[in-house]
C-alpha cells in the first residue's frame, strides 16, 4: 500500500505561517533572518521587550506591539485592555514607568458599534488604571473576508525610573518568576474551544501565595492557577 506525504514547506523561506506570531521557534527565525538583517541597529539588537533610548539626557523606554486574539471579548477582558495592560507591561519589563500610549485601531467591516465601543471602553479604563492616557491614534476600516473582527497596535513611551538595568539576562537563583505566555492564554483558549463546539466552558483565574520571596521585596509574590472545563478540554490535552 502506497504512503502518501506531503512534505512541509520551509517556514522561514516560502512562506509565513500562523505560527510565525506564536513568539517560539519560527518568530526567532522570522525575527533573525527577516527584521534584524534589514533593521540592525545597537536598540533592536538588544531584542527586549522595547527599545531603551536617550534623548536630551533623559532615559526613554519605547515599546510597540500588535494584537490580533479571537475572541475579540473573552472572559475575563478584551482585546482592548489586553492592548493597554500588555503595553504598560512591556514598558515595565524594560525598567520604564508608561507615560503615553498612541494606538491603532483596525475594525473590519460589518463590525458592530456595540462591540467597537465595548473594546475601546476597556482600552480607557486600562489606561486609566495604569494613569497612562491615550494621546494620539489612527483607524482604518478592514474590507469584509481580509480581516474580520478588529486589529488593535499600540505603542508605548516611557521614563526609564529603575535604578539598575533590568532584562532577562540578570535573573538569579532566587528571583521570583511570573509565568505567562502559553499559560496566560489558557482560559482563553478553553473558551475558544467550548465556543467552537457549542458547550459551556467554567473558567476562573484564582490568586494564591507562594512563599518564596524576591529578594527586592519584603512581601511574597503572588501567583495564578488558570482553573478551566468544557467538554471538549480533552481535545486541547492531545
Amino acid at each position: 500500500m502506497a504512503i502518501l506525504s506531503c512534505p512541509l514547506p520551509r517556514p522561514e523561506t516560502e512562506r509565513i505561517l500562523l505560527a510565525h506570531g506564536g513568539g517560539g521557534r519560527l518568530t526567532l527565525q522570522l525575527i533573525e533572518n527577516v527584521f534584524l538583517r534589514a533593521f540592525s541597529n545597537s536598540a533592536l539588537n538588544a531584542r527586549h521587550d522595547g527599545a531603551l533610548l536617550s534623548a536630551s539626557g533623559a532615559r526613554l523606554a519605547m515599546t510597540t506591539d500588535t494584537y490580533v486574539v479571537n475572541p475579540v471579548i473573552f472572559p475575563g477582558g478584551t482585546i482592548g485592555n489586553l492592548a493597554g495592560h500588555g503595553t504598560v507591561n512591556d514598558l515595565a519589563m524594560c525598567g520604564g514607568a508608561g507615560l503615553r500610549i498612541e494606538c491603532r485601531i483596525h475594525p473590519g467591516r460589518s463590525l458592530s458599534m456595540e462591540t467597537l465601543r465595548t473594546v475601546v471602553s476597556s482600552m480607557q479604563e486600562a489606561a486609566q488604571a495604569a494613569n497612562v492616557p491615550i494621546v494620539t491614534g489612527d483607524t482604518k476600516v478592514v474590507d469584509k473576508g481580509k480581516g474580520d473582527g478588529i486589529f488593535v497596535n499600540t505603542t508605548g513611551i516611557g521614563m526609564v525610573v529603575a535604578p539598575r538595568p533590568v532584562g532577562p539576562e540578570l535573573v538569579r537563583p532566587g528571583d521570583v518568576v511570573l509565568v505567562s505566555g502559553e499559560l496566560g492564554h489558557m482560559a482563553l483558549r478553553f473558551f475558544r474551544c467550548a465556543k467552537a463546539s457549542n458547550s459551556k466552558a467554567l473558567c476562573r483565574v484564582t490568586p494564591r501565595r507562594f512563599g518564596r520571596q524576591s529578594r527586592h521585596s519584603s512581601k511574597p509574590a503572588s501567583k495564578f492557577t488558570v482553573c478551566a472545563t468544557s467538554p471538549a478540554a480533552d481535545s486541547l490535552r492531545r
